[in-house]
């Protein structure tokens, strides 16, 4: 199994300053997968603890509820660490990730999505992506 022809990588939020409002990533389209990870990396987080991080999903990419069950505590001891949440089977269409900052000062360094469980193979390159490659069983030498 080749994970990149499996999986379709979506960048889904730019790096945010350290800052106390609420964030909303881009949307993903389901539409052809049947489930999603999101994996948003922290930067520095000061000393309170009361962000959160969830997912939310809409059938119209417009209005966005909150689905049960999501919500992963952000504290101070968690900067520079990466925060997953696995959906799948989602009800909705499309799902973003939320992050709640509260008081607690966080920085993001970004939010990437991983579509996965595909109905049709391979996926398509994201316009997020720069490039890509893949090798089997490469010789060494320069690169």
């Amino acid at each position: 199994m080749n994970i990149s022809k499996e999986t379709k990588l979506v960048r889904v939020m730019n790096a945010q300053a350290a800052g106390t409002s609420a964030l909303q990533s881009a949307s993903v389209d389901m539409q052809g997968f049947d489930a999603v990870q999101f994996v948003a990396l922290a930067g520095a987080v000061a000393a309170a603890e009361d962000g959160a991080i969830s997912i939310s999903q809409s059938d119209d990419d417009t209005t966005f509820v909150t689905l049960a069950g999501t919500g992963l505590d952000v504290g101070a001891a968690d900067g520079n660490k990466m925060f997953v949440s696995d959906i799948e089977r989602p009800t909705g269409r499309y799902l973003r990730c939320e992050i709640s900052r509260g008081t607690c000062q966080v920085a993001v360094d970004g939010v990437i999505a991983i579509l996965y469980k595909g109905r049709t193979k391979p996926a398509d390159v994201d316009a997020t992506v720069a490039a890509a490659e893949h090798h089997v069983s490469p010789e060494e030498g320069a690169a």
